[in-house]
């Protein structure tokens, strides 16, 4: 219920407080940094984009593209790609796309890169969860273990949902199904799941 001034000014509406950091908007340089409990920049606004932490990392961007950084705001992925899925707080994995369309999966780990391909995406998306990724090309929606193998896929039509327990929902032909971690449809034929 204590209420002081801190002196920052902010154009945007607060964001929630995620691992004591609040994503902010400088009235007085325009960019996004980061806000503490006491209302103070702990990273000074330096940021195109801004979005909160989870793990400990949260995706920033400059001109040059989207990353991500550490809770000092350190770069751990180079600002370079179209779009950055950090997938589940505790998955394995972030998966980033490029200007000319390529993915490339990071382990969470150490941020060294596990696997990358160059196909034709249907804009840039890519979505992780637990251990595989998720893309959406022209011709297909994809699902990939983090090796890059393909594990399944469906008709640009369709699309792939992963679930807990490393089961994956997917539509395609107007039928839903269940699919294993290994993409064995192990419920198929349905009109909904």
């Amino acid at each position: 219920g204590y209420v002081s001034p801190t002196g920052v000014k902010v154009a945007s509406f607060l964001m929630d407080f995620s691992e004591g950091l609040s994503p902010a908007l400088s009235t007085e340089n325009g960019k996004y940094g980061y806000l503490n409990h006491e209302g103070q920049w702990e990273i000074r606004p330096q940021y195109a984009y801004a979005d909160t932490f989870k793990g400990g990392i949260a995706v920033a961007t400059l001109d040059s593209g989207s990353g991500v950084i550490d809770r000092k705001g350190s770069w751990q992925i180079t600002p370079k790609y179209d779009f950055v899925d950090l997938g589940n707080e505790n998955g394995p994995a972030v998966a980033c796309v490029d200007y000319e369309g390529s993915v490339t999966v990071f382990s969470k780990d150490n941020f060294e890169k596990i696997y990358s391909f160059d196909q034709d995406l249907a804009g840039a998306f890519v979505s992780v969860s637990g251990n595989s990724v998720i893309a959406y090309f022209g011709d297909r929606v994809a699902e990939f273990d983090l090796s890059g193998n393909e594990i399944t896929s469906v008709s640009n039509e369709g699309y792939l949902f992963p679930v807990e327990g490393g089961y994956t929902i997917g539509y395609d032909d107007q039928k839903a199904f269940l699919a294993d971690e290994f993409g064995k449809r192990v419920l198929d034929g349905y009109r909904e799941l």
